[in-house]
């Protein structure tokens, strides 16, 4: 198994940005991302956050306030 983990500040902009990337050029090189998110952010962002993670079935979220 191939993973990656990335520890994540809690920016959602940045995320989104992020994963266009990921879904073009690295999906198929893991088979598991772990992204954990480590910061107070408004529940309206952890929750916009949760869904971009939850339409990607390689990418596991962890959300610690």
């Amino acid at each position: 198994m191939r993973a990656a983990i990335l520890p994540y500040p809690g920016d959602p902009y940045l995320l989104n940005y992020w994963l266009t990337f990921f879904d073009r050029f690295w999906a198929d090189e893991i088979d598991k991302l772990y992204i954990y998110l480590n910061s107070t952010i408004e529940p309206q962002m952890v929750y916009y956050i949760r869904q971009l993670c939850a339409s990607r079935p390689k990418i596991n979220f962890t959300y610690n306030p």
